[in-house]
């Protein structure tokens, strides 16, 4: 048999006694062969989310590649703490993600990325495409990714639009996580920015996972609490990874696509753009505005 890597499967979860037996089980019927170690960790849900996992391992029997690591914190440390002690946690030569909400549907998605990894010693991560749930009845395919699996994005395409789901990225375990991490308000994107600068990004156009966007901490806010939360985390990013002119450019083009559809920020470039008579001036001012 082939000796294939360690993956570590990190599944962080608050509040999730509805759904995370239903991710549970989409890592646990994985094909995958080889030695997996699923780290589960429950930042002191508030509802019943720690005794519905107790009672689902006692209730079956464990794969014996598996390796159940399972953390119910005492204390409630937030979301990005949750996320950055998971992973900092992890001894796979892989990582996977899959919060409690979400779920895998593809039996063989770990092998899949495994081997996409393993013979593509350039790339360092690579996702897939997901289904996405609107709510409980309706659901929409994501179509974010513009690319088909015989076109590749260029490098620096992750830096112009976060089209890679979370719950579909498997990346090589080989680098330190930067604690500065912990003070970005989003984990994934920054994550896979960080990684960028080891290696390409890959993607598979095939559907693999589904994910609720009606639920989680996120879910919960409104759009423009949701952009100052991504804005903050961009910030930090741009401090902390060396970036090239097209990549910090890419970067700036979406700061601007998220100021422009906030309300107050847009009603205030038309009222310059009105009052002022030269055009020239007009775009001097607009400039000052989104640098």
């Amino acid at each position: 048999m082939i000796n294939l890597p360690k993956v570590s499967v990190v599944t962080i979860t608050y509040g999730h006694q509805d759904y995370i037996i239903e991710t549970i089980k989409g890592v646990l019927k994985q094909n995958y062969t080889g030695k997996i170690e699923f780290i589960i960790s429950n930042d002191n849900s508030p509802d019943d989310t720690d005794q519905v996992i107790s009672d689902f391992f006692k209730s079956i029997e464990i794969p014996q590649n598996f390796e159940i690591n399972y953390i119910n914190h005492a204390t409630n440390i937030g979301v990005m703490p949750n996320f950055y002690d998971a992973l900092t946690k992890a001894s796979g030569d892989y990582i996977a993600l899959c919060d409690g909400d979400d779920y895998w549907t593809d039996e063989n998605k770990l092998q899949k990325q495994i081997d996409f990894l393993e013979e593509n010693e350039d790339y360092v991560l690579v996702g897939h495409n997901v289904r996405i749930f609107e709510n409980e009845t309706n659901e929409t395919i994501n179509s974010s990714f513009p690319f088909t699996n015989s076109i590749k994005p260029s490098k620096n395409y992750i830096f112009l639009d976060n089209y890679i789901p979370a719950l579909s990225i498997v990346f090589k375990n080989k680098y330190e996580i930067p604690k500065w991490l912990l003070g970005c308000k989003i984990g994934d994107y920054p994550l896979i920015l960080f990684l960028e600068q080891f290696g390409q990004i890959g993607f598979i156009d095939d559907i693999m996972a589904s994910y609720r966007s009606n639920s989680g901490y996120h879910s919960s806010l409104d759009k423009n609490k949701k952009n100052q939360l991504f804005l903050q985390s961009i910030e930090i990013v741009k401090q902390n990874i060396s970036l090239t002119k097209t990549q910090l450019n890419n970067l700036n083009y979406q700061i601007l696509l998220i100021q422009l559809r906030d309300k107050n920020f847009a009603k205030s470039v038309k009222m310059i753009l009105g009052t002022s008579t030269s055009l020239k001036f007009k775009l001097k001012s607009f400039l000052k505005i989104i640098k």
